[in-house]
């Protein structure tokens, strides 16, 4: 994944940052936020379990699941110690939008 940091940093200085503070956020995000941000494309290559879908909706039957926390710590390499509500939350919200 690319991060624009430039942008970034250009971004928050049209919104008021200073720029000095404006460029250590933008270089904090890229080494300490962005690397761990899974792409669509690592979320969608996980594979689940085959299971009896709950909702009739479904034209077969059957969905594919995965647990949250096998996603985040096996798929994804997040430390268990870090894998809270806010994480699953999260992760819900990104596996809707796929």
């Amino acid at each position: 994944m690319t991060i624009d940091t430039l942008g970034f940093s250009k971004y928050l200085e049209e919104h008021g940052i200073a720029r000095a503070e404006a460029e250590a956020q933008a270089e904090a995000a890229n080494l300490f936020l962005f690397p761990q941000l899974a792409t669509a494309a690592e979320l969608a290559s996980v594979k689940g379990e085959i299971c009896p879908a709950n909702d009739a909706t479904d034209r077969d039957g059957y969905e594919e699941r995965i647990a949250s926390t096998q996603l985040l710590g096996g798929s994804l390499g997040l430390d268990a110690s870090r894998i809270g509500d806010r994480e699953t939350k999260r992760l819900a919200f990104s596996m809707r939008r796929l």
